[in-house]
């Protein structure tokens, strides 16, 4: 999808697709948080007309506002990044990147999957 396809006309009111991201615990991820901190995931998403990203990262919270600031010019590629910790309503934060009809473009949700459990046939 390029970024033609998801990016609001300009002057549109129609709010940029935003992008949420859980650990989906209160259990750091940190190989998740690397991934979606990485300076090519920002360029993905800026190149698919994404302009935020927020991130629920459980007790890595100062790890990945670290990484994030630790970013050099241009690697953020235009992507406000906004992190905390953990939360009781984690519906707004889906909700806002639900499709709306001439207020938002739809967004994407990531979280995690769990660890593996090993079943015993």
């Amino acid at each position: 999808m390029s970024a033609s396809d998801t990016s609001a006309p300009s002057g549109s009111g129609i709010a940029a697709p935003q992008c949420f991201v859980t650990v989906g615990a209160t259990a750091g991820f940190r190989p998740l948080l690397e991934e979606v901190a990485s300076p090519a995931f920002l360029k993905a998403l800026a190149e698919m007309g994404f302009t935020a990203l927020t991130v629920q990262c459980g007790p890595d919270l100062a790890w990945l506002e670290a990484k994030v600031a630790g970013l050099g010019p241009g690697e953020l590629h235009g992507i406000e990044v906004a992190a905390f910790d953990l939360t009781n309503n984690m519906q707004q934060y889906m909700v806002a990147c639900r499709s709306e009809r001439g207020v938002r473009l739809p967004g994407c949700i990531i979280s995690h999957a769990g660890r593996p459990i090993p079943v015993t046939l």
